[in-house]
């Protein structure tokens, strides 16, 4: 099995487009290999995208000629297969994840942006719902009999950044267009998603560890080019991406940093554009050592961690793949764009790929491949004996047509052999019944065509491989132009590295057991990140969500008890979480091993309430609160904002709920936490003495009172002030006596 760079998403000029599929041509076909896909390599590839466009009720047909079906035949086959990885299944899993709200990647081909919100809702419900009717709707606004208008589909097409929602500057031919492409997208993936058989299962994760997208990059990193400025520029570029988040393994994440240092003045955009090439080849080879049994062009053990490899194959290999990808820089503007776009274009020099129907026919002749993957007792280095692979492959498929022809002859042998005993027994019948009417000339003649095809059913009874006269005689002279094409095929001179002998172990697989619901995937992350909000606990046991077994476990009861685990909600301010506490009985084998327990976390940091004080009097808010559904007087209080400390919190709050002039600095009196059964959130209390404030009547402000010590105390005791915040800060503010600050009367 290969994996090949040249069909990375990302190459998508023309010219690439073409090298790829030629590429892929020649590996199934000339050296008999199995090519392995990444998903991303299928899904948000410009080449696949517009080749795989195909003659429906639904779209037109852009796409190459029988491209479609003979790409599926190839696939159900095995001689091109899909890599699953993680909890990865299929096509389309894999498409829903990487548009989900939350991800933010760049799209290499997609005609989508990741700021177009509601045109990826729009593809996530066709894919979840197999369901391509609502695009429809939208492909056909504006025309007669429509139920969506043109407002409607721009509506569709806005871009969001931050809350912000503006219109997209594309024209409603390019907005149809994009549509159109969508459709077929979606449609294509849903057919090969159900195509289970030609999946490669993941590898085992462990044996990835050291060999992720961060670990090649910082290895790579490490090497030296000498004299060569524009190596040096781009890695010193990516080191200081590297050390700022070193074990970051999303590509997109390189990209739009790189993207974003093109834009500074200073910026030298050529450095960046090679940088983006070097990230692309890292992320190509992460790809390759994570499908099991892959023939690579280098020792894997020189880039794994205590590896007892010392050579310098990969070393070799990535300046070859990187000299090949760059092309002395040739058309970088297009094939390393600086932004994000919807620009589409459909590949149209179809005519300049290979003719996959033949790749097709000619996969056929090779018999001999196996359908189950044999044992195997290590994996072959690509350049070992490439050559002899290839006249191997070539012999293979002569040796089947030779086969194919010798038996076909034979059929047209037995046809002649029927056609001598025709005329025999016609003679013979003229001598006793003395008829020869041309009638009786055609009834004869149908008679042996008949008995001739028979026979040779018969006989292929027996033997399943004779054909019978009609396919003799339509596939012999297919068979000789194949014979002949093939005897044609020119021996390529391949690239191979010095040190070729290298073996490599079989992997170990790990076949997916579970999809992990999206929920429990976003806690799974959120444990990995945040340790110190999952800290160990002999009360509440959280369970151990980094055991495989434990997360299948708790699957399986969240589809009998219809229990949800994991991140549930997530918003600027509050992040839900329910987690798996381990049952005390869960030893029994027949109660829950784990009940929810929900709690709520700040999401960025704990909030601030503020104990105000104006000549004297404490300052109240008399607001609507939204989750009582009613008023309540409390002291100003807010979440906290990404990256402020206390201070600055206060001091935003004072300016958005009482645009307040403070006239000390806020004074920290210590913290609260006002529902420990719900949230973890332990909010800050400040006292400050302001100036001068005004009613803003916002955020459901009705009306700003002014009150002492003693009248807040009294509103406490009769209920008419039952906000726990307010109370808390109250009782800390009496507490600290607050002699450095201006007492209230009373």
């Amino acid at each position: 099995m290969v994996y090949l760079f040249e069909l990375d998403s990302v190459r998508k000029t023309d010219e690439e487009i073409i090298a790829g599929q030629k590429r892929l041509y020649e590996e199934i076909v000339h050296l008999g290999n199995t090519v392995v896909l990444t998903y991303n390599q299928l899904v948000d590839s410009r080449a696949f995208f517009s080749l795989l466009a195909h003659d429906s009720t639904s779209h037109s047909n852009d796409g190459h000629p029988d491209y479609f079906e003979s790409f599926v035949t190839l696939f159900e086959q095995g001689h091109i297969r899909l890599a699953q990885y993680g909890n990865i299944r299929t096509i389309s899993q894999y498409l829903l994840e990487s548009i989900a709200p939350d991800k933010h990647f760049i799209y290499s081909a997609l005609p989508v942006k990741s700021s177009q919100r509601r045109l990826l809702a729009l593809i996530r419900r066709g894919l979840t719902y197999s369901d391509l009717s609502e695009i429809d709707e939208y492909r056909h606004a504006g025309k007669p009999g429509a139920t969506r208008t043109e407002t409607d589909i721009r509506d569709l097409f806005v871009e969001v950044e931050g809350q912000k929602a503006s219109p997209s500057p594309l024209t409603l031919p390019e907005m149809h267009a994009i549509l159109d492409s969508l459709s077929s997208l979606i449609e294509t993936v849903l057919r090969l998603s159900t195509l289970h058989g030609s999946f490669v299962p993941p590898r085992a994760q462990e044996e990835l560890v050291g060999l992720r997208l961060s670990d090649i990059l910082a290895k790579v990193l490490s090497f030296r080019r000498q004299s060569d400025s524009l190596w040096k520029g781009a890695t010193s570029l990516l080191r200081e991406i590297h050390e700022s988040q070193p074990t970051q393994n999303n590509r997109s994440v390189y990209l739009q940093q790189l993207r974003e240092e093109a834009k500074k003045e200073q910026a030298n955009c050529l450095e960046c554009k090679y940088a983006e090439a070097i990230v692309d080849l890292c992320f190509n080879y992460a790809c390759e050592i994570s499908i099991c049994n892959t023939s690579k062009r280098y020792d894997v053990e020189e880039l794994r961690p205590g590896g007892t490899a010392r050579g310098d194959s990969f070393k070799v290999d990535f300046f070859r793949q990187l000299d090949d990808y760059w092309d002395a820089g040739r058309d970088v503007e297009n094939r390393f764009p600086s932004c994000e776009t919807n620009r589409y274009e459909r590949f149209g020099k179809v005519d300049l790929i290979p003719d996959f129907s033949k790749a097709v026919r000619l996969c056929s002749y090779e018999d001999s491949r196996a359908t189950d993957t044999p044992t195997l007792q290590y994996v072959p280095c690509y350049a070992e004996d490439i050559e002899r692979q290839e006249l191997t492959q070539k012999r293979k498929i002569l040796s089947f047509i030779g086969r194919s022809i010798a038996v076909s002859v034979a059929c047209l042998l037995i046809t002649v052999l029927l056609e001598f005993a025709s005329g025999w027994l016609q003679d013979a019948l003229d001598l006793q019944l003395n008829v020869a009417t041309p009638v009786f000339r055609a009834i004869e003649t149908i008679l042996f065509l008949l008995l001739s095809e028979g026979v040779s059913v018969l006989i292929q009874k027996v033997y399943s491989g004779f054909p019978s006269l009609s396919e003799a005689l339509g596939k012999i002279f297919g068979l000789l132009r194949d014979a002949i094409q093939t005897l044609g095929w020119q021996m390529r001179t391949r690239p191979s590295n010095p040190r070729s002998s290298f073996r490599e172990s079989p992997a170990r697989t790990a076949p997916i057991r579970y999809i992990v619901p999206s929920a429990l995937s976003r806690y799974l992350a959120m444990a990995r990140s945040k340790s110190s909000d999952f800290s160990e606990s002999d009360i509440y046991p959280i369970a151990n969500v980094g055991n495989p077994k434990v997360i299948e476990k708790i699957i399986r009861q969240e589809e009998i008890t219809l229990e949800e685990f994991g991140l549930i909600y997530e918003s600027p301010f509050n992040t839900l979480l329910s987690d798996p506490i381990v049952s005390p009985d869960s030893g029994d084998g027949t109660s829950r091993a784990f009940f929810p327990y929900e709690r709520m976390l700040p999401t960025a940091g704990n909030g601030v309430v503020i104990a105000t004080i104006h000549k004297g009097k404490f300052v109240l808010l008399k607001q609507y609160r939204h989750a009582l559904r009613s008023y309540q007087l409390s002291f100003p209080r807010g979440f906290a904002e990404p990256g402020a400390d206390g201070r600055k919190n206060v001091l935003r709050e004072l300016s958005e709920e009482l645009h307040a002039v403070p006239s000390k600095e806020p004074h920290f009196i210590g913290k609260i936490a006002p529902d420990s059964g719900l949230t973890s959130r332990v909010t800050e209390v400040y006292s400050v003495c302001i100036e001068s404030f005004c009613e803003t009547r916002q955020e459901g402000i009705a009306e700003v009172i002014e009150i002492d010590a003693t009248e807040l105390a009294h509103l406490i005791g009769t209920g008419d002030i039952n906000d726990g915040y307010t109370i808390g800060a109250f009782a800390l503010w009496q507490l600290g006596n607050n002699a450095s600050l201006e007492t209230p009367a009373g």
